[in-house]
């Protein structure tokens, strides 16, 4: 939550989970065709850093460790697969009027 390394303000003023962007997108007239989820590891190894260092808002050497990608790689993609990721694609279209 407040450690999460893509809470950055004033970049992220609202944070959505899949299915509320999906809900207010189909409130406004469109209509969800596909979610991707990120598989990357690089959102859990930067709230880890940020959890271990604090403010990390200018970068870090964990999120461009290969060794720590590597290891954390098949935890990034079991949240993936569950819809947990926190990161993720929205593709929808324009409903017909």
């Amino acid at each position: 939550r407040s450690r999460w390394y893509h809470l950055d303000p004033p970049r992220h003023l609202w944070i959505f989970s899949a299915k509320s962007l999906g809900a207010l997108l189909e409130r406004v007239g469109f209509e969800v065709t596909y979610v991707r989820q990120d598989y990357s590891p690089w959102g859990i190894l930067g709230s880890a850093q940020h959890m271990v260092q604090g403010n990390t808002a200018n970068g870090g050497t964990w999120v461009e460790n290969p060794l720590m990608k590597l290891a954390l790689r098949p935890v990034a993609v079991v949240q993936g697969l569950l819809h947990l990721g926190d990161t993720f694609t929205i593709y929808a279209r324009r409903g017909a009027s």
